[in-house]
């Protein structure tokens, strides 16, 4: 749960969009379209119709033609946030799912605070999303939704998201572990991979936050055990020594890399949320690549 002192700090921050904003409601994003705010965007030959007290004079005194001036237009962008809700993400002392939800809270707020619209998206039926819009006084909302979020069973990451309506340009999130077998292959035709080109396709601006324990990261147990699959039940019998620690968390290190370079490749951002952090950190530290003020 994130505190005062955390929501008065990420007020101060927006969402880094690449591209410009669409959206036909009233925000802080300069879009697209042109309209009647104060900013001057470019100028335009006139055409009739056109308001006369936007011809720029000047320019006519210097080509004896009329231009009239455009201004930009301030619209909304839109933040869809896809949740994994597998049961792989409520492993740990801390769950993932608890620090999902800690992240989406503190990202809808950022979002909310720019008068920005949220789209909240539960993977296992991304047939339904939340929308969320209204100010920063609406992220109660958001944290119902979470709370209604049932961290259970298996997602086809890739699948879900192939099955998301069309949004307006703006900013993807996905949150998950990507625990996931064979969703990304190093021929770059992977379900993932094929995900985000969809995903870019679209003009969103695609950032996957890659959510995993301190335990999942940082092994300390010794002796034999068996692991159980939290999504299929299957079993599976380790002995935990030295040489056995030191080759998971190189498996462990390869594959946040390899998931890391897939991100790069695709124009996606990644971030690695090691849930051995404190919050703050995590939020001010490791995600400043999302924010600007």
């Amino acid at each position: 749960m994130l505190t005062a002192k955390e929501y008065e700090r990420l007020a101060r921050f927006r969402l880094a969009m690449r591209y410009k904003a669409n959206q036909n409601t009233a925000g802080n994003r300069k879009s697209t379209q042109k309209g009647s705010s104060t900013e001057f965007s470019d100028f335009r030959e006139y055409q009739a119709g056109d308001d006369v007290r936007r011809i720029d004079w000047n320019a006519y005194a210097r080509t004896e033609r009329l231009f009239v001036k455009e201004y930009a237009e301030e619209k909304e962008t839109v933040l869809t946030i896809l949740v994994d809700s597998s049961a792989s993400m409520n492993f740990g002392e801390k769950s993932k799912a608890a620090l999902t939800a800690d992240l989406v809270e503190a990202l809808a707020y950022l979002a909310l605070s720019s008068s920005d619209r949220v789209i909240l998206v539960d993977l296992k039926h991304p047939d339904r999303p939340y929308p969320v819009s209204g100010g920063r006084k609406m992220i109660m909302k958001v944290k119902e939704w979470m709370e209604d979020v049932v961290f259970s069973g298996t997602v086809d990451v890739s699948e879900s998201i192939r099955k998301l309506e069309p949004s307006a340009i703006g900013v993807t999130v996905l949150l998950s572990d990507f625990l996931e077998e064979d969703l990304v292959e190093e021929s770059g035709r992977g379900a993932l991979q094929k995900s985000l080109a969809y995903l870019r396709y679209r003009k969103q601006q695609v950032y996957l936050l890659q959510v995993l324990t301190e335990e999942e990261l940082r092994v300390d147990l010794t002796g034999t055990y068996y692991l159980i699959d939290s999504e299929d039940g299957s079993k599976l019998r380790v002995t935990m020594d030295n040489a056995s620690i030191t080759g998971y968390e190189s498996a462990v290190k390869g594959f946040t890399e390899g998931l890391a370079q897939t991100a790069k490749a695709a124009g996606a951002g990644y971030v690695l949320v090691d849930g051995g952090k404190e919050l703050r950190t995590i939020l001010f530290e490791d995600l400043k690549e999302i924010y600007e003020l």
